[in-house]
């Protein structure tokens, strides 16, 4: 990697001249990675896998040490990422002063070299790194990718508010991204994948909401800043409880109680179409890669390798290393005993008379396209359903690739379900 070799390139040469130099080299290094480590506690990535390894940083391992609870970390992603600009830009401009005054002279095409490693270390980072990052709907840098790459606009919104939303005794934490400049919106209520997510859900909220849609997006009890316990039923319990919370309260925040649209992500989605299979008052719905839990605690049960996987994957983002606040054994259990409240197709009877939009990945490997989606939407049609949109993306679980075609594909279905005048 070209910052590697600016690095120990740098780090050499001023150690040449004096050891000063290159410890107060180092230091900024060393003061790049602490506050990377802030951002790093509230990454998915940290303490594993992350591009900023290949940059020689160990802020991901740091953060390990500095922040022992997932998730936590200095308040404010924002200052995090000013003082990793400024000490990152600091030490380049450190080690490019002495470098011009110690070298110059004698050895301009040294000097040179290093500084084209580092311009060509910026576009590959931008290119390579930035859409690989946990923060790739957070990030300036990374929003900029998105603009460059797909020809969109940024996913950032200008109106976004804090909710807190009451349900079984616990407070419920939630984002509402307010639309702006028409009239009469229509509402999404979206449930994020498991173990929640502080910010948005794929950038819906941010993207939606700039184009004329409401978005309340919600983390169940258990996950992140909402209190209680994380079970699949109090789940349920808090998508009609935020439900109930735009119908009865959206007005004095100055969204409309309908048109209504419920959706979700994975964990999100699975549990948003098991919610509705109760409730025919939510008439749109929208599952991207939703679980079928049911099929999911099958394979499970069938299959002794893969609940390894799924117990390593959730022991994982249990408390206090995770987000996430519940038990592992009990859940499964609890899944084991819902098959028919929770499943896709165990439910697919009661849904069969809504409008449902349907996403998927040709390359997810979690929610798979044959054995999770198909199986659904063909139990769908069996029970007369008409009014289904299955749209099939090229990309994996996280959809990081496709996100601004598919955030666009979810907004025509919105509009086309609204019978607003747009």
């Amino acid at each position: 990697m070209p910052l590697i070799a600016f690095y120990i390139g740098s780090a050499y040469l001023l150690a040449r001249e004096s050891v000063w130099l290159a410890a107060v080299f180092s230091l900024l290094w060393v003061a790049v990675n602490v506050f990377m480590a802030g951002i790093c506690a509230r990454c998915p990535y940290r303490g594993g896998y992350c591009p900023g390894v290949c940059q020689l940083y160990f802020a991901p391992f740091l953060s390990l040490v500095m922040y022992k609870e997932k998730g936590s970390g200095p308040p404010s992603f924002k200052v995090d990422l000013a003082l990793l600009g400024i000490f990152g830009m600091g030490s380049y401009a450190f080690a490019f002063y002495w470098l011009f005054r110690l070298y110059w002279q004698e050895h301009p095409l040294v000097v040179l070299g290093l500084l084209a490693l580092l311009l060509l270390h910026m576009p590959l980072s931008f290119f390579i790194l930035c859409p690989k990052c946990g923060y790739n709907d957070t990030c300036p840098m990374a929003r900029v990718h998105k603009v460059v790459k797909k020809g969109g606009i940024p996913l950032v919104s200008d109106n976004v508010e804090r909710i807190i939303v009451a349900s079984g005794g616990s407070s419920i934490a939630g984002k509402l991204f307010a639309a702006q400049d028409v009239a009469t919106n229509p509402t999404l209520v979206v449930v994020p994948g498991w173990p929640g997510n502080p910010d948005d859900v794929l950038g819906l909220g941010a993207f939606l909401s700039r184009r004329g849609v409401n978005v309340v997006m919600f983390n169940p009890r258990g996950l992140y800043g909402s209190g209680g316990e994380a079970t699949f039923a109090h789940t349920l319990e808090d998508i009609e409880a935020v439900v109930e919370w735009v119908r009865t309260q959206g007005p004095e925040h100055g969204i409309n109680r309908e048109p209504l649209f419920l959706g979700g992500y994975s964990y999100g989605g699975g549990l948003a179409l098991a919610y509705a299979s109760k409730d025919p008052t939510i008439r749109c719905l929208i599952s991207i890669a939703g679980t079928d839990h049911a099929q999911m605690i099958r394979q499970i049960e069938g299959d002794q390798q893969f609940a390894r996987l799924i117990r390593e994957v959730l022991e994982s983002t249990a408390a206090p290393e995770g987000p996430a606040r519940f038990d592992v054994d009990l859940s499964l259990k609890e899944l084991s005993e819902s098959q028919a409240i929770l499943g896709l197709r165990e439910n697919a009877a009661n849904l069969a008379d809504r409008s449902l939009l349907l996403i998927g990945g040709w390359e997810d490997e979690n929610v798979t396209v044959d054995h999770s989606l198909l199986p659904f939407y063909r139990e769908l049609r069996r029970h007369g359903a008409r009014d289904i949109d299955f749209l099939v993306f090229h990309d994996d679980h996280e959809f990081a690739e496709v996100r601004t075609e598919m955030s666009q594909a979810i907004l025509d279905w919105i509009q086309s379900k609204s019978a607003l005048p747009w």
